[in-house]
């Protein structure tokens, strides 16, 4: 049983409300646990509940991660944390073992973040688990480890975004950022559920025990002072650029494609990352650069692109507001493609957009295309022409075509998953 089939079955949500999480999730990213809370559909609580079940260990709920223990984190190291995308938030006495802790998990059943997490730690570790949003909001917090734009902008339904931010925190290494960014999809292994009998491992600790307790004797007043886990995360009018970030060596691109075979890897791709690998494959052999951008409530944030002072870690720092004017305000309120010299009532955003590729003026002609799913717009598709000249008319219309056939895909993808 998977983690939509469990929350239906026990009556958290619809089936109704399973497909549209899904449709979020195949269009953004995410796991599912994460698309349900943005949507309203389901709280963290019902999310860490039906995971620990899933995976047979305790859930972290909102309390506990509200009332975790500042000290535990000297256990783990930053880049542990990172790596793992996992933090400690209590002690436990847990029988004849004597002290151990307890570390809440994006992914509780990786034996091998366990071992590092003992390793580190020098204890016995109680893995237990809850949502991502949470997991990468203490991340940030208690570590400054920054989210990646797809979860530092997540609007929740129903509940308040976990989590403070921090435009001060430094950024991960690279090696750290492989786990703690990546973006993929909900828990798909089949787990059988017995609705009489409680999974075993579920009695190991109980997070409301007395035995779970804070260490008081290491506690100093700054200690004390902690930030709640649930603070309103505020929305950004701004673009964030981290220009200022050594640059790595860019892994070696895929062969460029033209446009029908670009067509054909969309058509059979089976997962979004491979749709973009797929576009941004043909858009190399035309264009001197290009972004492919996320638009969800109001802001863009960057997905994928070449040409630029980006790499695949730095290019989700892009971020732009959409209710000001610019090109990509533009597509998306015309739902049609803009194409020409950048606007003027736009330079605000568009001069800082354009020194991401180097650019003390603007391209000659700029192309925004948008993506458009059910009257919608989930992604904008940016490009120039190379050297920043003119672009090729046969080259514009095949970037309208792909990205037609980027929609169709999102939808079979959508279709595949229910």
């Amino acid at each position: 049983m998977r983690l939509g089939e469990l929350l239906v079955h026990t009556g958290v949500i619809s089936s109704e409300q399973l497909d549209a999480a899904v449709r979020q999730q195949v269009v953004y990213g995410g796991r599912l646990g994460t698309n349900l809370i943005e949507l309203g559909y389901a709280d963290y609580d019902d999310i860490a509940h039906a995971l620990a079940r899933l995976c047979g260990v305790p859930a972290a709920l909102t309390r506990h991660l509200n009332g975790r223990d500042p000290v535990t984190r000297r256990l783990v190291p930053r880049a542990v944390a990172a790596r793992f995308a996992a933090v400690p938030i209590a002690f436990a006495e847990s029988g004849p073992a004597g002290r151990s802790l307890v570390v809440c998990m994006r992914t509780p059943g990786d034996q091998t973040a366990v071992e590092q997490l003992v390793q580190k730690a020098n204890l016995p570790v109680i893995p237990c688990v809850g949502p991502e949003l949470a997991v990468f909001a203490l991340m940030e917090a208690d570590y400054g480890i920054q989210r990646n734009q797809r979860y530092a902008q997540a609007q929740v339904g129903a509940s308040p975004l976990p989590g403070s931010r921090s435009d001060t925190y430094p950024t991960i290494d690279e090696a750290e950022a492989l786990s703690a960014n990546s973006i993929d999809i909900d828990f798909d292994t089949e787990v059988a559920i017995d609705d009489e009998v409680d999974m075993p491992e579920m009695q190991l600790v109980q997070l409301d025990h007395h035995e779970v307790e804070r260490d008081f004797t290491q506690y100093s007043p700054d200690n004390q002072s902690m930030s709640s886990l649930l603070d309103e995360a505020q929305t950004r009018s701004t673009m964030r650029l981290e220009t200022e970030r050594p640059v790595m060596e860019p892994p070696e691109p895929e062969p460029e494609l033209d446009a029908a075979a670009a067509a054909a890897r969309i058509r059979s791709a089976e997962h979004r990352d491979a749709v973009s690998s797929a576009l941004v494959a043909y858009l190399r052999r035309d264009f001197g650069g290009a972004l492919l951008l996320v638009a969800k409530q109001g802001v863009a944030y960057g997905h994928t692109g070449f040409g630029g002072r980006f790499d695949e870690q730095t290019v989700q720092s892009i971020l732009l507001p959409l209710t000001v004017p610019s090109m990509f305000e533009l597509a998306v309120s015309s739902l049609e493609t803009f194409r020409g010299p950048p606007p003027a009532d736009g330079q605000a955003i568009q001069s800082q957009f354009f020194k991401l590729f180097s650019m003390l003026e603007g391209p000659s002609e700029a192309l925004v295309v948008p993506v458009m799913l059910r009257g919608r717009v989930p992604m904008l598709v940016y490009a120039h022409g190379k050297r920043g000249g003119g672009l090729d008319d046969r080259a514009v219309q095949e970037v309208e075509f792909l990205c037609r056939e980027t929609a169709d895909a999102f939808v079979r993808l959508i279709k595949s998953k229910k």
